[in-house]
């Protein structure tokens, strides 16, 4: 009994090892919403599990709608006072992943980013927000721009990562930064789709599937692979980092365990 405790013990202490980076970690947001407002976290519970895990980590707060350049240049400006002088985890969810690719390869910062993870982010554009752009959207957003300027926003971001907008300039403008290490995770939404995602996939899911393949509802498997792919799991876009509530049948810890390892075996 006295072994078999010690094997669980080393076990669990070698499993807490690996899950502890030896750079700190940046976490980036997606478009529509914040790092954190009050009590409500965009990386649902992954601060705590970073914190018990050991790591040192820290949440941006970006503009909640804008442009893919206007956030990377506010990532610019956060960094500055973010672990200074040290090297960093970038790791960006949905638009975020964008961001962190913008910035980190517009300031050329092979010496200030050891990595940059993209999780569920439309590398490639994706043609869900073209389809929906064609159909109404953009005489929507050109009535109310205006409006959003003097919110301090813009429409610009949703419209960028549209598979035509983003092809045309952020595909060549966007580029790996020689000493960066790059990786990417994902899931896919599993048939029935009623059942395994949010009412609002229900509609963008077949839609996407039927150009560009499997996806979670936002942004398709294909796209969201970028440098090394870590892992593909099951369930929709907001599952991936927990929303709403953790309330889905992907185990979201589980799939930021697999990335976090996966940068520590790395070296990272």
């Amino acid at each position: 009994m006295t072994l078999l405790l010690f094997l669980k013990y080393a076990t669990l202490s070698y499993m807490r090892k690996n899950l502890q980076l030896k750079y700190p970690i940046v976490l980036v947001h997606g478009l529509g919403a914040f790092g954190r407002m009050g009590p409500f976290e965009y990386f649902y519970k992954i601060p705590a599990w970073l914190r018990k895990n050991q790591n040192r980590f820290h949440v941006v707060n970006l503009s909640f709608w804008h442009s893919i350049n206007h956030r990377a240049e506010e990532l610019s400006k956060a960094m500055e006072n973010i672990f200074p002088g040290e090297k960093v985890n970038l790791i960006g969810h949905s638009m975020g992943g964008l961001d962190a690719r913008l910035f980190t390869s517009r300031f050329d910062l092979g010496t200030r980013v050891a990595s940059v993870t993209t999780i569920g982010t439309p590398n490639r554009g994706t043609a869900i927000v073209d389809h929906f752009l064609e159909l109404f959207l953009n005489d929507v957003m050109d009535k109310t721009e205006s409006l959003a300027k003097k919110l301090h926003m813009s429409h610009q971001g949703f419209r960028e990562v549209g598979k035509k907008n983003f092809d045309a300039y952020f595909s060549k403008t966007i580029t790996d930064v020689p000493g960066v290490a790059y990786f990417s995770a994902t899931s896919v939404i599993p048939t029935p789709v009623l059942l395994n995602s949010l009412p609002m996939f229900w509609i963008t899911h077949p839609i996407l599937k039927h150009y560009e393949g499997d996806n979670d509802g936002f942004v398709s498997e294909q796209s969201a692979r970028w440098g090394t792919h870590i892992c593909t799991y099951r369930g929709d876009h907001y599952a991936q980092i927990g929303q709403i509530l953790g309330r889905s049948k992907l185990k979201h810890l589980n799939f930021f365990g697999e990335i976090i390892a996966r940068l520590n075996k790395e070296g990272l």
